[in-house]
């Protein structure tokens, strides 16, 4: 006998990516574009290859981008999937739908390596698929997952970015004085394992089969980070300039504070003490 779970009953392909929230990105892309939002038989594709990096936030996908272009095998990974952007710099190129912005965006930026690269949430990525640009802008489309093992030092950071706006060692931020609140770090650790979680269901379900990497190995072995990606594509290895990278690991003493004193709270809530000797 197989055992069904009720939990989704009725669940189908139609309604199996439903609950991943439209963004704001999305809305205001499809304001501007209206019905050019889509892609439509005509609109121009890009024979290159192109690379997509999954990632969610602070997950550490600004500095693998910087250290896969300074291998001069990868352009791009710029922030040029947020609406902002995207409408910007459609008005500047001309470009009259969703499908003209990437091939005049690639057309422009990327001739400087072999591989264009574009980073992308799970919001993103569904947006994308939806609308058609995947696969029909993107005939060649590789993909990248970053990841980050320890969540809760993720979140801390989310949390650092969000309260100073300062998301890259290179910012200067705006000089406020972060105040531990376990409930703030809580609520972006949530947010942040439903998206790992939707990510995964979204690799899964459309086998995707991304090369798949760690944010701290990254750290530690960035050549073989790189190694590793590039034999996954099939490409030539060719070793980073790491000096040539402009951002670095931000550090700052009280996100280790605010780490330890999180984990002593949600261990006292499970009970977790030692039990006197003897």
């Amino acid at each position: 006998m197989i055992l069904r779970s009720t939990f989704l009953a009725g669940e189908s392909p139609k309604t199996f990516f439903r609950d991943i929230a439209q963004s704001l990105h999305e809305k205001e892309i499809k304001k501007h574009f209206g019905s050019r939002t889509e892609f439509r038989r005509g609109d121009p594709v890009v024979e290159a290859p192109v690379c997509f990096m999954l990632f969610t936030n602070r997950s550490g996908s600004n500095y693998l981008a910087e250290l896969l272009k300074a291998t001069r095998s990868f352009s791009g990974f710029g922030e040029s999937t947020n609406s902002d952007a995207v409408i910007n710099n459609s008005v500047r190129f001309g470009a009259r739908s969703l499908a003209e912005y990437y091939y005049t965006l690639v057309q422009t930026y990327g001739t400087e390596a072999p591989v264009f690269g574009l980073k992308v949430n799970v919001q993103q990525t569904v947006f994308l698929l939806k609308a058609g640009i995947i696969p029909n802008v993107f005939p060649d489309a590789r993909w990248i997952w970053i990841q980050r093992s320890d969540v809760l030092a993720q979140a801390i950071s989310l949390y650092f970015a969000q309260s100073t706006l300062q998301w890259t060692s290179e910012q200067a931020g705006n000089g406020t004085e972060v105040a531990y609140d376990f409930e703030e770090i809580a609520s972006r650790m949530r947010g942040i394992s439903r998206n790992n979680a939707n990510l995964g269901r979204l690799v899964g379900a459309l086998g995707l089969e991304p090369a798949t990497v760690i944010y701290e190995t990254v750290l530690k072995r960035p050549h073989w980070a790189v190694r590793t990606i590039a034999e996954h594509f099939g490409m030539e290895y060719r070793a980073p300039r790491l000096r040539s990278i402009p951002i670095s690991k931000q550090t700052d003493p009280r996100k280790e504070a605010f780490r330890a004193r999180f984990i002593a709270e949600a261990r006292a809530a499970l009970g977790w003490t030692l039990a006197p000797a003897g």
